[in-house]
């Protein structure tokens, strides 16, 4: 490596993806060597290391703070400069036996739906300095945040819709929905599987008219039967789930859409783990509240939600009377559009690591993240296809950030996962009745193209080491099976 003419901000990422023992926590070069800060949180042998690690062309500087030279970096939570002169064999030994990592600091690689790696622009966000959130450098902050959430979901008249942003999961978001909007009114909730459910069961704790039409996990919706039910019977508001992540199914927000306006109902939407990598159109498809999370397609760090909405319809839920306190909607509101704040203490690192996160897709631009996310998505299903997989539902029918696998009847789901998270690769089992029957792998996050390649690698070299059946002879159940047996 010639750390002349090599960018820094590349090889400090480069750095921290070698040394996985480690946390990189500055990094620098001259003309002629990079020197980069690590935390050491347990004992290394010196010797031994230097041995392992090409002794001619890395060397141990001093602990921080002082000059001495130590041959044993013994105190845990030593911090230690090493410095790196031209050192090739850097990318091809990234391993070192010498070392005994007792705290388990290897970088994981989640190929899941959330949560999920996080960009090095996300995870210094969260390192910032710390501030009030009671001072103008909040209420800029927060004030950057909602403009950029609505500027993710592309709409075209911001002026008619606000942002507002909680300290909480996804579930939160939902909560806050359901429990400030509906009052005594009808609401029906529209359910495919685990989280269409989940929005019942909130529901029902806050509203005495709560009913549900539930279809089969991993089913389509059945949209001549939901139609009907408008007909037949007095629905005031609709919500559902757009993506259906313990399916992998994307749910046809456009037709329930121009059912809620056909039928004059109040529309929300469960978007917790579909924005950011599906288009969300909210004013053509007639939604009034939607909810996200940090920590799925938009690529930061879990405990922040949002709730983005048509301001008429946030204005609406002063005349509601409030069912909570903490997750109150239009509190949220008020508070975000009087005074830029929050009702209650944010958590304030959080909210710079989602400020980051917006910032760097909409830099990226958004049609360009969802062109990402949905190639590396279908290289992945073509490249599982050719080691003899199936997947759960249709491709046609699947969101982009998730694809749901059937496991081979010859295969132990337990320690399949068991081997793939020992080569740091970290699914998904299955929930609720395809519990143990698939697994799950998301291609969200700050997933490189060689992290691609090396979790099909490890995913081929895995099931390869379950000889009872050849893989490509192996022909998993159909969807059809699976589903009548779980109905």
């Amino acid at each position: 490596m010639k750390f002349g003419t090599i960018d820094i901000n590349m090889e400090k990422n480069r750095i921290s993806r070698y040394f996985r023992n480690y946390v990189l926590k500055s990094a620098t070069r001259d003309a002629s060597n990079l020197r980069f800060l690590i935390y050491l949180p347990f004992k290394i042998n010196y010797g031994d290391f230097m041995n392992n690690n090409n002794k001619s062309s890395m060397q141990a500087g001093s602990v921080s703070g002082s000059h001495e030279n130590r041959g044993l970096f013994g105190p845990k939570n030593t911090e230690a400069v090493f410095r790196v002169s031209n050192h090739p064999s850097l990318a091809l030994n990234p391993t070192f036996s010498a070392i005994e990592d007792t705290n388990n600091l290897k970088k994981l690689l989640l190929f899941t739906p959330g949560p999920v790696n996080v960009a090095e622009s996300v995870r210094e966000a969260i390192s910032k300095p710390d501030i009030c959130h009671r001072e103008e450098d909040f209420d800029f902050l927060l004030e950057s945040t909602g403009n950029k959430l609505l500027k993710l979901f592309e709409i075209k008249d911001c002026t008619k819709y606000s942002a507002v942003v909680i300290t909480g999961s996804g579930t939160a978001a939902n909560e806050s929905i359901l429990s400030s909007i509906v009052g005594d009114k009808n609401i029906l909730i529209l359910s495919n599987g685990e989280f269409g459910e989940r929005l019942y069961n909130i529901s029902k704790i806050h509203n005495k008219n709560t009913s549900i039409l539930k279809f089969k996990w991993g089913q389509k919706l059945d949209l001549e039967k939901i139609e009907s039910y408008l007909k037949n019977n007095e629905v005031d508001i609709i919500s559902m789930v757009h993506h259906e992540t313990s399916s992998g199914m994307l749910n046809p927000i456009e037709k329930i859409g121009e059912f809620s306006r056909k039928y004059n109902a109040i529309f929300t939407v469960d978007c917790i783990s579909s924005v950011g990598a599906e288009v969300i159109d909210l004013e053509k498809h007639n939604i009034a509240f939607c909810s996200g999370s940090s920590s799925k397609a938009v690529g930061s760090y879990p405990g922040i939600s949002f709730v983005i909405g048509k301001k008429a319809e946030f204005e609406r839920l002063k005349n509601i009377s409030a069912k909570t306190t903490y997750l109150n909607l239009y509190n949220f509101y008020q508070f975000i559009n009087t005074i830029s704040q929050t009702p209650n203490t944010p958590a304030i690192h959080l909210f710079y690591a989602l400020e980051q996160a917006v910032t760097d897709i909409l830099d990226e631009g958004t049609k360009n993240r969802r062109d990402h996310i949905r190639n590396l998505a279908n290289l992945l299903r073509e490249e599982m296809k050719k080691l003899g997989l199936e997947f759960l539902i249709d491709e046609r029918d699947m969101c982009s950030v998730l694809t749901t696998v059937h496991v081979p009847s010859h295969v132990n789901l337990e320690i399949f996962k068991k081997k793939m998270k020992e080569k740091r690769i970290i699914l998904y089992d299955g929930k609720g009745p395809f519990k143990g029957k698939v697994f799950q792998v998301g291609n969200i996050g700050a997933i490189t193209p060689d992290e691609i390649d090396f979790f099909l690698d490890a995913l081929k070299e895995v099931l390869q080491s379950f000889d009872t059946a050849p893989i490509l002879e192996h022909v998993p159940k159909s969807f059809k099976d699976t589903a009548s047996e779980t109905s």
